[in-house]
């Protein structure tokens, strides 16, 4: 399962995310149907995902580092 630039943070409790690609349908304003890559019932970062992309390239520069 390969999509192109469409992903999603999720909530994987415990104040960890996941980022998770997505295939993504018709889009409407602040609004996208998700066709594939969710469950129902899993919840999804909608504000703050910059924060988490920031961590998630510091977390991966100290991995790169301790090689």
């Amino acid at each position: 399962m390969r999509y192109d630039s469409d992903w999603v943070y999720v909530n994987m409790g415990n104040h960890h995310y996941q980022k998770r690609p997505v295939k993504v349908g018709p889009r409407l304003k602040d609004r996208a149907v998700i066709h594939e890559g969710l469950n129902p019932g899993e919840h999804v970062v909608i504000e703050g995902a910059l924060l988490l992309r920031a961590e998630q390239g510091s977390a991966l520069q100290k991995r790169q580092d301790q090689r």
